[in-house]
């Protein structure tokens, strides 16, 4: 990310109050409330014409930097795409994935270098046209912070917990695309967690959520992680061997109630980008 240390700190406490009293706006639209105009400024800002929640948005940055692009895919509100400033055909490079997503004790954020690019072109009258040059890679996290129950991690102790809980992730992730779903369940994160959270976490569900199988397993036997009573015997039956213990310790609750919307990035990767990357969608000033 492109800011400094310092400067980073003391937007840490901002937006810590802001989660506290602005009550109705999502966690990336706070940030973005408080970090407007801080670093390069927006030039241009354009929007394609769906329906809310369900397109695209680009914002033309310029400044001390050199400036570049945010990439914004509306059913993904924690993340924000990073790329090179277009060149004379229009051709640019991506930089990266920057992901903030909160949770009732705090919040997640990262950077993702990606390998990939692709194209905004002029396309006259106010209208641009954006795709993506397949593939879209992540390559690596570079850096982040993590702050839950008033505990604050950075630095090397902050990126060896992402890394940790996206070794977690991956896992996960290729076995829920492994089994057979529904497939609005990767279309946004809240129809992914209707059809996963009931099935993989049925202790959180109201008891008319939870999945018949769970029912048929109710006498346990239980251990207790996280404040959770886990059926083990429901676990045993779900999931297989390598991935048990993260439901039965808890850390796939903890990993789900503060990185949602991670684990459904990492699980619909391929469909997240499919639009940008076989077709052109067109976008206009706004």
């Amino acid at each position: 990310m492109m800011k400094t240390t310092a400067y980073r700190a003391g937007t840490a406490l901002l937006f810590a109050g802001a989660l506290l009293f602005s009550g109705c706006m999502t966690v990336t639209e706070k940030a973005g409330k408080l970090l407007e105009g801080k670093f390069d400024r927006a030039v241009n800002r354009y929007r394609s014409s769906v329906p809310k929640g369900r397109g695209y948005q680009v914002i033309e940055r310029a400044g001390k930097s050199g400036g570049g692009l945010d990439i914004l895919i509306e059913s993904m509100p924690a993340v924000t795409l990073k790329a090179s400033l277009p060149g004379p055909e229009g051709n640019f490079y991506l930089r990266s994935l920057e992901y903030l997503g909160g949770n009732s004790g705090g919040w997640v954020e990262f950077s993702l270098t990606l390998s990939g690019g692709g194209n905004f072109a002029d396309r006259g009258g106010g209208a641009a046209g954006l795709c993506l040059r397949p593939p879209t890679e992540p390559v690596v996290i570079a850096g982040g912070k993590i702050r839950r129950e008033g505990v604050r991690l950075s630095g090397e102790e902050a990126l060896t917990a992402l890394n940790n809980r996206y070794e977690r992730i991956q896992t996960l992730a290729a076995w829920m695309r492994e089994q057979r779903t529904p497939e609005p369940a990767a279309e946004d994160p809240e129809s992914f967690e209707a059809y996963w959270k009931p099935f993989l976490l049925p202790e959180l569900v109201p008891r008319k959520k939870r999945p018949r199988s769970y029912e048929a397993e109710a006498g346990g036997p239980w251990v207790t992680a996280e404040q959770v009573r886990w059926n083990t015997a429901y676990t045993g039956k779900i999931l297989p061997e390598e991935l048990r213990s993260l439901r039965d310790s808890g850390t796939l609750k903890r990993d789900w109630e503060e990185c949602r919307d991670w684990i459904f990035l990492v699980y619909a990767w391929d469909q997240v980008f499919t639009t940008l990357e076989t077709s052109t969608v067109e976008v206009r000033k706004k």
